[in-house]
């Protein structure tokens, strides 16, 4: 599991393996205090691989799946699909919503005080092109300041104004990446 680290108060988990779901969802989730004073990881490669079997046994029960496992890695290195960590959420209580790229990023409320934080799927490539996936991370607001908790990151990034926030949004939209919103319902 990667390292969890605190910058002042905030929690942020660092890269391991293919684990970046694990840690989006940590990242997200472990930066509420009231909640989850201690700041301990929630979720972990267990955790998603049940999510995971779970969704894959349903879908070979209905027919729409083959042998292999499509909502993680093959190798069963993590590498999770936008199902696994679209239950993860749900099951936190908290909706999961699609942010639809053609509006633009700057149509996201990014003061609406029922937002957890968003969720970044971006479109990777490894072994000079070879090899694609993608790489998940979250952004969430902690201590009054936008945070981009990418376990990429040695330490979180602030992000200073809501435009910047848009900014960075609309970067990862513009190569073909995903943005999902998730709120408190």
């Amino acid at each position: 599991m990667g390292t969890p680290s605190k910058s002042d108060t905030t929690f942020h988990e660092r890269q391991s393996l293919m684990l970046c779901g694990v840690h989006c969802l940590n990242n997200l989730f472990c930066n509420e205090p009231a909640e989850r004073p201690h700041a301990m990881p929630l979720f972990s490669k267990a955790s998603l691989d049940s999510i995971a079997a779970d969704k894959h046994r349903a879908s070979r029960e209905i027919g729409i799946a083959g042998f292999w496992n499509q909502h993680r890695s093959a190798l069963g290195l993590g590498n999770y699909d936008v199902v696994v960590l679209e239950c993860a959420v749900t099951a936190q209580g908290c909706q999961w919503q699609w942010m639809d790229a053609r509006q633009g990023a700057h149509t996201i409320d990014l003061s609406d005080h029922t937002l957890v934080g968003l969720v970044v799927n971006l479109p990777t490539t490894h072994l000079f092109g070879i090899y694609k996936s993608s790489h998940w991370y979250a952004i969430r607001q902690c201590g009054g300041a936008m945070l981009n908790l990418d376990s990429h990151l040695t330490m979180p990034e602030v992000l200073p104004s809501h435009a910047a926030v848009h900014t960075h949004l609309q970067a990862v939209l513009d190569v073909g990446g995903h943005v999902f919103i998730v709120s408190r319902q």
